[in-house]
């Protein structure tokens, strides 16, 4: 969950990104309207999961990461998939 990796990085004193900030992907979203909308929404969201998960595994899988963040990566995983699965059920 979001709270509880904003908890672990607040416990390892590392900087939680601001979530108010816009990015050029939420600039961009808002520009397009109706099926085009749709289709780039869900391109993002496949994208953004992928990276997600393959920065996730690379913890699970380090020999060196910290017991703390790769515990968290390794529970976090399974939900993750199960999202990128959705995700990827709404190509349209």
């Amino acid at each position: 969950s979001n709270a509880g990796l904003q908890a672990l990085a607040r416990l390892k004193g590392v900087a939680f990104p601001d979530p108010t900030r816009t990015d050029d992907s939420s600039e961009r979203l808002s520009r397009l309207t109706g099926i085009e909308f749709d289709h780039e929404f869900v391109r993002e969201a496949v994208d953004d999961h992928l990276k997600n998960i393959a920065a996730f595994e690379k913890e699970d899988q380090s020999a060196t990461a910290d017991s703390d963040i790769k515990g968290f990566a390794h529970s976090a995983l399974p939900k993750m998939h199960a999202h990128l699965d959705q995700a990827k059920a709404l190509k349209l």
